[in-house]
C-alpha cells in the first residue's frame, strides 16, 4: 500500500487476518503496519472462531450439503494444524504522512452497533489525531473546548441516602469508539466546557470546589481530555 500513496494519500482495506493467540489478536496488523511508515487507524469488527467462520464462507458456496461438510472438515483441519484459533476482521485506514513522520499507528477493537467506520468518521479521526499531535497540554489548557452532542449513561445503586452512581459514561452517538468512562471530577469538567472558558480555567475553579491542587489536577485531567477529542467528544471552539 505505501507505494500507491501520495504524500498525505489515505487507503482504506478491508481486511481479515489470522489469530493465533486470543490473548493479542492484534499481533497480525500490528506486523502489517511495521516499517511501512504509514500513519494507521485498525479496527476489528468482529472476531470469529475458526468453525464460525468456516460456515460463513460456506454458507455462499452454494455446494451440496455432503461436500461442504467435507470442505469444513479440511478447512478446520488446517486452521487446526497452522494454530489459528480466530480469525479477525475489521477495517484498516492508513495514510502516508507528508513529512514520512509516523506520529500514531492504533490498533484497537470497536465492536458495537452503529459504530462503523465511515469515510467521515475516518478523516475526522485522522485530523483529530493531527490537533493533538500538533498541540501541548499547555496549549490546550490555553483553549476554550465545547462538547459535541453526546449522551451521558450513569449506573446507580440504592444507598443509603438514595441513589449512589457507581458508574457514568458519556458517548457520542454513531462516533466509533467514541465512549469514555468519566469520575465525579471529569463528569463536571465536560459538563463545563461550552466553549466560553479557557480549560485551565475551569479545571482551576473544579480543583478549588474539591480542595485539590490545581496542577495536579491539570496533570489528572489531560489524559481524559485528550481521550474525549481523540473521540471527538470535545472540540475546539471556535
Amino acid at each position: 500500500v505505501p507505494a500507491h500513496l501520495n504524500p498525505g494519500g489515505i487507503a482504506t482495506v478491508l481486511a481479515n487476518w489470522v489469530v493465533t493467540d486470543r490473548d493479542d489478536w492484534a499481533a497480525r496488523p500490528r506486523q502489517w503496519l511495521e516499517h511501512t511508515g504509514l500513519d494507521a487507524w485498525v479496527v476489528q469488527r468482529e472476531l470469529a472462531d475458526p468453525v464460525s467462520y468456516v460456515s460463513l464462507w460456506l454458507a455462499d458456496a452454494g455446494e451440496s450439503p455432503a461436500r461442504s461438510a467435507q470442505r469444513g472438515r479440511e478447512w478446520l483441519e488446517f486452521f487446526d494444524a497452522a494454530g489459528i484459533v480466530a480469525v479477525g476482521m475489521g477495517v484498516l485506514t492508513v495514510r502516508r504522512p507528508v513529512d514520512g513522520r509516523v506520529r500514531f499507528q492504533i490498533v484497537e477493537e470497536i465492536t458495537g452497533a452503529g459504530e462503523e467506520v465511515t469515510g467521515a468518521e475516518a478523516q475526522a479521526f485522522f485530523d483529530r489525531q493531527d490537533f493533538l499531535a500538533a498541540h501541548t497540554d499547555g496549549d490546550l489548557l490555553a483553549m476554550s473546548l465545547a462538547t459535541m452532542p453526546v449522551i451521558l449513561d450513569e449506573q446507580s445503586l440504592p444507598g443509603d441516602t438514595g441513589w449512589q452512581c457507581i458508574s457514568s459514561v458519556v458517548r457520542r452517538p454513531g462516533g466509533p469508539g467514541a465512549a469514555i468512562a468519566l469520575d465525579e471530577v471529569s463528569r463536571a469538567l465536560l459538563a463545563g466546557c461550552r466553549g466560553q472558558v479557557p480549560l485551565g480555567d475551569l479545571i482551576a475553579l473544579l480543583a478549588v470546589h474539591h480542595g485539590v491542587d490545581a496542577d495536579a489536577l491539570d496533570q489528572a485531567a489531560m489524559p481524559v481530555v485528550r481521550e474525549a477529542i481523540a473521540r471527538g467528544i470535545l472540540y475546539r471552539a471556535v
